[in-house]
């Protein structure tokens, strides 16, 4: 059984690259916007996409589950 529209591994994907192309950028922006975009968005953005990921994986594996039981 496939995976949710393989929709966690390329959330995961797009995250990772994110977290990447965050740190590249914010390792030459030192000013009070930079502190106030990673406040408002990355602190908050970053940890939810995490756990959209995990629910995800969760959902397959329950899929997963139910498919079999129901055989």
């Amino acid at each position: 059984m496939p995976r949710i529209n393989q929709g966690e591994l390329i959330l995961q994907g797009a995250l990772d690259d994110l977290k990447r192309d965050w740190q590249i950028a914010a390792a030459g922006w030192h000013d009070k916007a930079r502190e106030d975009f990673q406040r408002e968005f990355m602190d908050e953005f970053l940890p939810a996409g995490g756990a959209a990921v995990r629910a995800m994986t969760e959902l397959t594996l329950l899929m997963r589950r139910v498919v079999r039981e129901c055989q």
